[in-house]
């Protein structure tokens, strides 16, 4: 038990900071390759990495009772989250859109406790405040207010990924995180294929540089991948509400990443809202453990 909580806590910090790198690649080449087309190639790189590394498993056959869930993660998850952020980002920046993401353990908080019946306890409440509070400094520090229409649309990506996660975290003790993100990718190309073909021949073609298909590929393979990979192993050794408490990492990432590649600057703010996530994570830490001790005692020979 101990081992595997370990292991999830390394799944969550790599997880946030792969996805907090996502902000920095695609900013850099948003303004030359269109949203619809970013959203596309990032997940059919990452089925086909998905695809040669777990060949093995993928005659694990899933039950007609889950393919609806498999189908709600894929559009949502991997289709409808990935798109809206991007045009959130495009619209309102990098740093509010990191901002409007912080909202994402609250979120999954409230849906897992009403489709998964998870508890909510006074600790894990303090948490949240504490990573809200948190993400709110840091990404206040870090940028501009932006447009209040994509403010909408990371909004709508937080609701979406919600619903998402929480349904992987139904699938994944089952399947396995590997297999239950590769066949939600490639349900979410049966949307994307058709919208970034529509982008394209409406451009008339588009011309991708050497860096940005570098960064293509880099999102692919890390930021989607790997990272929805890690995401999907977490959610089958913690509890969805648990590992939404480490969601405001990805904006102290961002920012990390963006002072070091995009000359952004870091403040007290940032330093202050560090912190403030840092004692959100001990916080958790310290609450899992407790946890273990009691279940321990419970079972414990008498």
């Amino acid at each position: 038990m101990k081992n595997n909580t370990n292991l999830a806590y390394v799944c969550l910090l790599l997880t946030f900071f792969l996805w907090g790198s996502v902000y920095v690649a695609s900013k850099l080449m948003m303004d030359s390759v269109p949203i619809f087309v970013i959203a596309c190639i990032r997940p059919v790189i990452a089925v086909l990495m998905l695809g040669f590394i777990s060949r093995r498993h993928l005659r694990v056959a899933i039950d007609r009772a889950d393919l609806k869930y498999l189908f709600i993660i894929g559009f949502l998850g991997y289709y409808a989250t990935p798109l809206l952020n991007f045009v959130g980002i495009k619209l309102s920046g990098a740093a509010m859109a990191s901002l409007i993401n912080s909202l994402n353990p609250v979120m999954i908080t409230i849906v897992a406790m009403l489709i998964l019946r998870e508890k909510m306890t006074r600790l894990k409440l303090l948490c949240l405040i504490l990573a809200l509070g948190g993400a709110l400094i840091v990404s206040s520090g870090a940028g501009s207010r932006g447009a209040a229409v994509g403010i909408l649309f990371v909004l709508a990506s937080v609701i979406s990924w919600s619903f998402a996660s929480t349904f992987l975290r139904k699938l994944t003790p089952k399947y396995g995180a590997m297999i239950i993100t590769l066949y939600g990718m490639l349900i979410s190309l049966i949307f994307h294929i058709p919208s970034a073909a529509i982008t394209i021949i409406s451009a008339g073609g588009i011309q991708i540089s050497p860096l940005n298909w570098a960064l293509l590929i880099y999102l692919g393979l890390f930021g989607t991948a790997a990272a929805h990979t890690l995401w999907s192993k977490s959610l089958s050794l913690l509890p969805a509400s648990t590992c939404s408490l480490f969601y405001p990492l990805q904006a102290v990432f961002a920012v990390i990443l963006g002072f070091f590649l995009l000359d952004e600057h870091i403040g007290l703010s940032f330093a202050f809202g560090a912190l403030l996530i840092v004692a959100d994570i001990v916080l958790n830490f310290v609450d899992m453990r407790r946890q273990q001790r009691a279940n321990l005692t419970l079972h414990a020979p008498h």
